[in-house]
């Protein structure tokens, strides 16, 4: 009964983490592909480390561009409109 009641106690703690866990997935995948070679096209599958995104961020077309203009969206959304309080 000891580790019914331990869980009862920390189920939200518990939970919180598997959710924390489960949304940042997708995004040490990407950055683990990051550090991909891929043969062709498509970066669906480990072919060999590198670091040649890394060196040349901006080498993509318009790349810095849209990291430039998603940035300048969160800043905005972030700050959001004046309220007007009554």
């Amino acid at each position: 009964m000891p580790l019914v009641t331990w869980l009862k106690r920390h189920l939200v703690v518990i939970a919180g983490l598997f959710t924390l866990a489960y949304l940042l997935l997708p995004n040490v995948v990407v950055t683990v592909f990051s550090f991909n070679k891929p043969k062709g096209r498509f970066n669906y599958e480990w072919q060999q480390f590198s670091t040649a995104a890394w060196k040349d961020p901006c080498g993509v077309a318009d790349m810095c561009g849209s990291l430039s203009l998603s940035l300048q969206i969160a800043f905005w959304a972030t700050i959001g409109p004046p309220s007007s309080a009554p």
